[in-house]
């Protein structure tokens, strides 16, 4: 994964590998929801994404498809908490649609 931006700041961030072409985008889910959207992030060509850091809390991140389709993962989703920074190491595997 490239180096953050400079003067980015703290945030979400990691890479989709697999079968990138059906990553449409990266949700963020909460604080303390799995129903209200934080952010919803498109990737980059090479797979990474990066979100600003939201609020204290715990979020849920899922890859979806196109139409908010579920896609098959490892992991399927990942908790994050979120209380004095960042992480960059929110990776996710894309297996396929089924």
């Amino acid at each position: 994964m490239p180096p953050p931006t400079p003067g980015a700041g703290p945030g979400l961030s990691g890479r989709i590998t697999g079968r990138m072409d059906l990553v449409q985008v990266v949700l963020i889910l909460g604080p303390d929801s799995i129903i209200r959207e934080q952010a919803r992030i498109a990737p980059e060509a090479d797979g990474t994404w990066r979100a600003p850091l939201p609020p204290p809390g715990t979020y849920r991140v899922v890859p979806v498809g196109a139409g908010a389709r579920p896609l098959r993962s490892e992991p399927h989703f990942q908790t994050v908490q979120v209380r004095d920074g960042g992480r960059e190491d929110l990776d996710f595997r894309i297996l396929g649609t089924d």
